[in-house]
């Protein structure tokens, strides 16, 4: 192979690798956070910032929602793994408190990217 050729694997390698970085990462804007609980059900709106409690069987779990991202705050749990997840503001982002049964799911509009394959 020429260095020119070598120049065109790379360029053609590059560019398949930001497209496949393109589609497959979650876009479109983030509306609305979807908080189930064993006994509630909450959709939230992310554009206004609030604080919120969600009781599950262990206790009350707190959220709050800052700058269009939703994060557990406080949780009755013992390893505290929802809390140490963040803030989430990805439409299609979703984490929980398994020991207190509680969910979260981000929603919003339609992303643009790939979501299924299909033979």
């Amino acid at each position: 192979m020429r260095p020119a050729d070598l120049l065109i694997v790379a360029a053609a390698l590059a560019l398949e690798a930001l497209l496949l970085w393109r589609l497959w990462t979650p876009g479109g804007s983030a509306e609305l956070a979807i908080v189930q609980g064993p006994q509630q059900r909450l959709e939230l709106p992310l554009h206004q910032d609030a604080d919120h409690a969600i009781r599950g069987p262990l206790g009350v779990s707190r959220l709050r929602i800052r700058n269009g991202a939703i994060a557990f705050v406080d949780s009755p749990c013992q390893r505290k793994l929802c809390i140490r997840s963040g803030a989430h503001a990805r439409h299609g982002a979703t984490t929980a408190c398994v020991p207190n049964r509680i969910s979260l799911h981000i929603a919003g509009a339609a992303t643009e990217g790939i979501d299924a394959w299909h033979r």
